[in-house]
């Protein structure tokens, strides 16, 4: 009878140690991974949905199995579903001239660790610069597109970023939470 629960106790504890380390383990990607699950299956985001920013660079450097990059209809049912569940991802405007609103994208790029794969300044006033880069989730390392453009608004500067997920139908909220660093990275570098 003593020997029985000798080996009872035993089997608790190695089963409490494996549970341990399991949550050990597996606690941090679930973190990450359990809020994105009641986000839409979207893994193309955009501030502007009638005219995203365009991507030349990254059409050439996506491997076949990625997914493909083309605009979403601004009136069908992912862009619906973003405006619902992303309110808050919509142009940046800011009181400056293109060219250092460019200056400020292109720090906030690189703030962020971004790999920039092209940029094109705003050559006059009136003109528009694009920046376009790879990003990579944190934990297993996917790579995606970012797209930033900056161009003159009759209120200044408008800023507009796309984030589109190479891997997987749903980016379980990383896009938006992407373009939203971004975006407050260049308002803070206006407010200096």
């Amino acid at each position: 009878m003593v020997v029985t629960w000798m080996h009872v106790i035993r089997g608790f504890r190695y089963a409490f140690s494996a549970t341990f380390l399991s949550l050990l383990v597996l606690g941090p990607p679930g973190v990450t991974l359990v809020p994105g699950l009641a986000m839409p299956a979207i893994h193309d985001l955009s501030t502007d949905l009638a005219d995203p920013p365009r991507f030349t660079v990254a059409l050439l450097d996506r491997p076949e199995w990625a997914n493909v990059i083309e605009p979403a209809n601004p009136d069908g049912a992912v862009a619906a579903a973003q405006r619902q569940f992303y309110p808050d991802i919509v142009p940046l405007v800011l009181q400056m001239q293109p060219e250092e609103g460019f200056e400020f994208a292109m720090r906030a790029a690189t703030e962020l660790g971004w790999q920039i794969t092209a940029s094109i300044e705003p050559p006059l006033p009136e003109a528009e610069g694009q920046i376009e880069a790879i990003a990579h989730t944190d934990i297993i390392r996917f790579d995606d597109d970012v797209a930033i453009r900056v161009r003159r608004d009759e209120n200044g500067t408008r800023f507009d970023i796309r984030s589109v997920s190479r891997f997987g139908r749903s980016d379980l909220g990383r896009n938006a939470a992407r373009i939203r660093a971004a975006l407050n990275l260049i308002e803070q570098f206006s407010d200096e």
